[in-house]
């Protein structure tokens, strides 16, 4: 059987093709490449994600576009506010980002008042000129609220307040989280929430914590605490002559 090989020009025809097609993949990957999010297409994600109306932070452009947008809404509780934080692929005077992304961040109010980011998480990535949803985003919030956030938001509302009840026993639900079983971890959780009270200015309720944390340290002969407890009282007690 004799086998046939192509003439040269067939060859030469047929390798020019095969180089136009890789020329073309090429240039295609390229396009998908340098596809980025328009301000309009940054806008529209904004929105399906809040849900309602928000605060332009930031928004910054170059030659190529937006890369940089940054939105915010309130929080939950008083001194709290959530960001939705677009940037894009690459190097800028802001920070750099590997990826087209949104992240959402969790500010708390310190007590200046200064915002301090307090968690976070990506929320949507930029995929082949289309946005991405990331599924179940809301698991990274914050493991804590800042007892000094805490303290400055309690100064500026008077005990019975519910936002400020609302605050308190969210702050005491993570700090739970984070100490043990032992009773000696939730005496010093309750000898902190007395301090947070006085600091706060709330003086009967710090009276009335700082009196559970005195029957819980002597009932666990605890002395340095027990001590601690009856001078915080007797300070409290001159304090209100």
């Amino acid at each position: 059987m004799i086998e046939e090989f192509p003439n040269d020009k067939s060859l030469e025809d047929s390798l020019e093709q095969e180089r136009l097609n890789n020329d073309s993949a090429s240039l295609s990957s390229e396009t998908k490449i340098e596809r980025i999010p328009t301000s309009e297409e940054v806008d529209s994600v904004f929105k399906e994600l809040i849900g309602k109306e928000f605060a332009v932070i930031c928004k910054r452009e170059d030659e190529k576009g937006i890369y940089k947008y940054d939105v915010r809404i309130p929080g939950d509780l008083p001194g709290e506010s959530t960001g939705y934080e677009y940037t894009r692929q690459g190097n800028y005077p802001e920070g750099s980002s590997l990826s087209s992304v949104i992240d959402i961040v969790y500010y708390q109010k310190d007590e200046n008042g200064q915002d301090i980011a307090a968690g976070g998480n990506s929320i949507a990535n930029w995929v082949d000129g289309k946005w991405e949803i990331i599924e179940n985003h809301s698991e990274s919030l914050p493991e804590t609220i800042d007892e000094e956030v805490l303290i400055n938001v309690l100064k500026n509302k008077q005990p019975g307040d519910s936002e400020a009840a609302d605050m308190i026993g969210k702050w005491l639900d993570l700090e739970q989280k984070q100490i043990g079983p032992r009773s000696k971890d939730q005496l010093a959780l309750n000898l902190s929430l007395a301090e947070v009270y006085r600091r706060a200015g709330w003086i009967t309720p710090a009276i009335e914590a700082y009196e559970e944390v005195e029957l819980q340290a002597n009932n666990e002969t605890d002395k340095e605490t027990l001590a601690q407890a009856k001078r915080a009282l007797a300070e409290l007690d001159q304090e209100q002559i």
